[in-house]
């Protein structure tokens, strides 16, 4: 638990926050004049302690970017391309796990894919029809970017 007072803001990835390594280093400083700390878990920035520590980076773990029932398509080994709605048994998330470094994406199938295979994601209504499709280097993992 933090102690009272201490504030942070923690972001899966500081390209969400600033688009330079100098406009993040100037936010830092702003948060810092507030009391507050940056932590982006995916650059390693930490600014509660002189070097920011794994332990502090698995306390924090972001938002998973990926929700269970999404669909995504992804490449193989042979690197051919599985899963999306024509291979939906192949291709069905059942959940994210952050390992305090990296997301592993857990689709239905068993199959354990790190999180930069996936190249498309797909979101499903109830009744499994596709509602929203994107790719992954436009949109992000959530389709936001």
């Amino acid at each position: 638990m933090k102690p009272a007072g201490q504030r942070r803001l923690s972001l899966s990835s500081a390209y969400r926050l600033a688009r330079s390594t100098k406009d993040a280093l100037a936010i830092s400083e702003l948060l810092a004049k507030c009391g507050a700390n940056l932590v982006s878990l995916s650059e390693r920035i930490d600014t509660t302690t002189a070097a920011g520590t794994e332990k502090d980076s698995k306390a924090f773990a972001p938002a998973p970017p990926l929700a269970p029932g999404w669909l995504v398509v992804y490449r193989d080994r042979q690197w051919v391309l599985c899963g999306g709605c024509d291979d939906r048994q192949h291709g069905t998330v059942q959940e994210c796990r952050w390992s305090g470094t990296a997301w592993t994406v857990h689709l239905t199938d068993g199959q354990q894919l790190p999180l930069i295979s996936i190249r498309s994601v797909g979101k499903a209504d109830s009744e499994g029809t596709l509602v929203a499709a994107w790719s992954i280097r436009e949109h992000g993992y959530d389709g936001i970017r």
